[in-house]
C-alpha cells in the first residue's frame, strides 16, 4: 500500500490500525513526516509492526517535506516511528530472520509535485523548482518503487 504526501499518512494509518497481518510493504511518495496523532490516529506505530518494509521517496528539491514549520523535530520523530533504516542485514537473511526497514531515495532534481503529477504548488507552502522533467522524475520514482517491491534493493 502507498500514497503521495497526505494521502501517504492514509497509508501509515492503515497499516497501523486495520492490515498490519497483510501488509508488508508501504511506499511513501513525498512524505518525511509521520501523521498527526490529532489527524490521522494510529494505534502502533509501523516501527511496532516488526516485519513491515517501507520506502520514502522524495525529490531532493522538494521543499514541503524539508519545511520545519510544522515542527523542528518532525525528521527525528518520523525516523523514531518508522522501522529502522536501510535493508535487512545478510546475517538476518541467512537466518531467516525478518524485521522490517526503511529504504529511503532521493531523486536528484526533483520536487515535491513531481511525486505525482500536478503543476506548481504553492498551498500550504510553495514547492521547490524541479531541475529534471517530470519524466525524469516519474521514471526514476517508478524504477525505485519497483525495485523494492520486487525486492532487488540490497543492503547497503
Amino acid at each position: 500500500v502507498g500514497g503521495h504526501s497526505m494521502g501517504g499518512y492514509m497509508a501509515i494509518a492503515a497499516v497501523a490500525n486495520e492490515f498490519s497481518s497483510t501488509i508488508k510493504k508501504v511506499v511513501l511518495w513525498g512524505v518525511l513526516s509521520y501523521p498527526d496523532s490529532n489527524t490521522y490516529p494510529c494505534k502502533r506505530t509501523l516501527q511496532e509492526i516488526k516485519h513491515v518494509d517501507a520506502l520514502v521517496v522524495n525529490g531532493s528539491n522538494d521543499e514541503i517535506v524539508k519545511s520545519t514549520v510544522y515542527g523542528k523535530d518532525k525528521f527525528a520523530k518520523f525516523d523514531a516511528k518508522m522501522p529502522p533504516r536501510n535493508c535487512q542485514s545478510s546475517a538476518d537473511v541467512k537466518l531467516g530472520i525478518k524485521r522490517g526497514y526503511t529504504h529511503h531515495v532521493s531523486i536528484e532534481g526533483g520536487n515535491h509535485s513531481g511525486c505525482a503529477h500536478y503543476g506548481p504548488q504553492m498551498f500550504p507552502l510553495p514547492d521547490g523548482i524541479r531541475t529534471i522533467t517530470m519524466e525524469q522524475q516519474q521514471r526514476r520514482t517508478a524504477e525505485a518503487t519497483v525495485d523494492f517491491l520486487l525486492d532487488r534493493i540490497t543492503s547497503k
